[in-house]
């Protein structure tokens, strides 16, 4: 999954980087938009520049969704009706949920080796409130339109594509931040691609045992 992402991740970040949603690549003086950055770096690194870094995202991504997934999975278990179905207001708790203990266990450890790096780390209660709130929108939106789509059937399959434009869907709702567009991009799909894996994965496994 981050290697389909990650061209996105590098652009955005430069992006974000500099007032107006501009940045700065290795031209002094010279700010450049988003795709400007793309079209710079595949010149001056090739396209392997855009997967630089490809390694830590790596690191950090499969605990992070790990721990996100998990919890949400246990807490949502627990918070479904006699039906089986999972209204929004329970699926936006059990992301926040999710969320919180992502923080706690996987990102703000990660931030607090990189603020000997970067020196950005603002603690752990904005990190808790930055993951948790994101995992909220995100699982709110996500278990509201997969409420929408089944109706009155909850055991209704849904395709990888409906589930992916859901993702797709759940993600820009949940992007407010300068450098809005690269990030947009890169968060859409990422989610996409992460709720397809997760919704994938959980049929395989019910087939084995009830999760």
């Amino acid at each position: 999954m981050e290697e389909i992402v990650s061209p996105f991740h590098r652009p955005r970040c430069l992006a974000a980087a500099a007032p107006g949603g501009k940045a700065k690549l290795t031209h002094p003086g010279k700010a450049i938009l988003a795709g400007d950055c793309v079209k710079q770096t595949v010149q001056g690194h090739g396209v392997r520049g855009l997967y630089r870094g490809l390694s830590s995202l790596l690191y950090g991504s499969i605990p992070k969704s790990a721990v996100r997934f998990g919890v949400f999975e246990y807490l949502s278990n627990h918070a479904r009706d006699e039906a089986g179905k999972l209204n929004s207001t329970r699926g936006l708790l059990c992301g926040l949920g999710a969320g919180v203990m992502e923080a706690v266990v996987i990102v703000c450890p990660m931030e607090t080796v990189k603020v000997r790096i970067r020196g950005t780390y603002q603690g752990l209660t904005a990190t808790v409130l930055k993951q948790g709130s994101n995992q909220a929108i995100r699982f709110y939106v996500m278990t509201s339109l997969r409420n929408w789509y089944k109706g009155d059937n909850p055991n209704k399959a849904i395709n990888p594509v409906v589930t992916g434009t859901f993702g797709a869907i759940a993600g820009a709702a949940s992007v407010f931040y300068k450098g809005t567009v690269p990030r947009l991009g890169r968060v859409c799909l990422d989610v996409a691609i992460v709720f397809i894996i997760y919704e994938e994965v959980v049929k395989v496994l019910n087939t084995v045992w009830k999760t």
